[in-house]
């Protein structure tokens, strides 16, 4: 959660737990260069399609070219989504690595099929068209949501969020 400096320590600790010895991570914030307003009414509305993603790829963009310039090695895009990191891709020469492909070729390694669990059937249906272009369509065995949306730190909602996922899960 931007501007938090407890949650994004605890997220930079976490994240740097994650690495070999000697690797720093630290964590950066794209500047918005507009369409903040129409993601905000996106967001209230649950209307989120993929539109709020490609308002912000250019944000994205820049800041991969930032990262490259200071002399960055790699760089992981956090969004679920991978807003930009394609097009980043084309930009730069360091690694731009997204966690959605990321996780879909991880899985594709330890089964035939996996499924994914989305927030809302809209982010379903944009997961989809996401994971077709990344020609993974064949491994996935159905997209389902849990129909609940929250942002920023998810703490308080975690049993919320497990039962939801666990029910969709079974299913």
């Amino acid at each position: 959660m931007k501007g938090n400096p407890e949650y994004e320590a605890r997220v930079a600790a976490l994240l740097q737990s994650y690495t070999s010895p000697g690797t720093t991570i630290e964590v950066h914030y794209p500047e918005d260069l507009g369409g903040s307003e129409v993601t905000s009414h996106l967001r209230k509305s649950q209307a989120l399609a993929g539109l709020h993603h490609a308002l912000e790829t250019p944000a994205l963009v820049k800041k991969v070219i930032e990262a490259e310039r200071l002399g960055f090695d790699a760089v992981v895009q956090s969004n679920t989504f991978d807003p930009g990191v394609e097009v980043a891709r084309c930009a730069v020469r360091i690694p731009v690595v997204g966690v959605l492909r990321a996780s879909c070729h991880f899985a594709a390694t330890l089964a035939d099929r996996f499924g994914l669990i989305a927030p809302l059937d809209s982010h379903a249906v944009y997961a989809r068209r996401i994971i077709e272009n990344y020609r993974m369509g064949r491994f996935i065995s159905g997209i389902q949501a849990i129909n609940t949306y929250e942002t920023g730190d998810l703490s308080a909602y975690h049993d919320l969020l497990v039962e939801r996922m666990l029910a969709v899960g079974r299913n």
